[in-house]
């Protein structure tokens, strides 16, 4: 190492030692209330686990909160009550070195009423809710874990970036938003709304209509009641087990798109453009355009520019 790297080398040292802070442990929160007439709860930020589990039996909520850390200067997990809402507040680091230290963790555990207002947004941490009932629901989380059981509701929206989401037993619409990382969604009473990007979408078991865009990644759909509106470009989309509809309208670019249907291919009339990709409907193939009819009161239309779509019955 030359003298002007070794120089330089010693300032940084320190200023990394100085940023890392591998100070002892210290329990900054260590907490346990029980609120009554609360009907909406909010969490915002932080990297610690977050849960919430509703009860039919109570009308209480109850919170446990922890956290132990090196840092100094954190606030700790600071929670407070206005009216009927109740507001916790998780610390957030600014350091970009505190990930190398790993020596911050801690958990903010909700139970409470099934009827809940809830409002929850993580980052880099763990999202667990289970057996909530309400209008509608708003979760989202980034680079970390969300999980989500039991919900019922009109519309649940969910948006997951870089993380992974899993969600199941959904009575009510789902919009579902993912970039980057995994999503798998099931045994949905309801309509479901996807778009995905540069990830992964699993989505199954769905009493009702499924729509959705896919870009440079991959979605499955299996055992669904019906398809609506789909759409890959530069990505790879699976559908097995799954009903057309007088909604059906599929569409690749520079994708793939194969959907094996759960009935006959002749129960449909068929209208679909070809660009300079391929398609394929039964035995019929090509990449030319396809005008089929059968005499069905439905239409299924779509299109296929410099891609490929395969639609088959088994």
């Amino acid at each position: 190492m030359n003298r002007v790297a070794s120089v330089l080398a010693v300032p940084f040292c320190g200023l990394l030692l100085v940023a890392c802070n591998f100070g002892p442990v210290e329990v900054i929160t260590d907490e346990e209330e029980t609120f009554d007439g609360i009907s909406e709860i909010s969490v915002q930020g932080g990297t610690l686990e977050v849960s919430y589990v509703g009860a039919e039996s109570t009308t209480q909520v109850t919170l446990s909160a922890y956290l132990e850390s090196n840092d100094p200067v954190s606030d700790g997990i600071v929670f407070k009550r206005k009216g009927d809402r109740l507001e916790v507040f998780l610390p957030v680091t600014d350091s970009p070195f505190s990930f190398w230290t790993g020596r911050t963790k801690g958990y903010v555990h909700l139970t409470g009423p099934k009827d809940i207002k809830l409002d929850l947004k993580g980052s880099s941490g763990v999202l667990d809710v289970a057996h909530i009932r309400g209008d509608s629901f708003d979760f989202s989380i980034s680079s970390g874990r969300m999980e989500l059981t039991d919900v019922t509701c009109e519309t649940l929206k969910i948006a997951c970036s870089s993380g992974k989401l899993e969600a199941s037993k959904i009575n009510g619409n789902v919009d579902l938003r993912l970039s980057s990382g995994l999503a798998v969604l099931k045994n949905v009473e309801g309509d479901v709304y996807f778009k995905g990007s540069s990830g992964s979408v699993s989505i199954k078991e769905v009493s009702g209509r499924v729509s959705g865009v896919m870009s440079s990644g991959k979605a499955t759909v299996d055992k669904v009641q019906e398809i609506g509106n789909l759409s890959v470009s530069s990505g790879y989309m699976r559908l097995a087990d799954v009903s057309l509809g007088s909604e059906t309208h599929l569409s690749v670019a520079s994708g793939m798109m194969k959907v094996s249907i759960n009935h006959s291919l002749s129960n449909y009339n068929y209208d679909f453009t070809v660009g300079s990709g391929y398609l394929s409907i039964g035995e019929q193939s090509g990449s030319k355009d396809v005008r089929i009819d059968n005499g069905s009161s439905y239409t299924i239309k779509g299109n296929v520019q410099s891609g490929k779509l395969e639609l088959d019955a088994p």
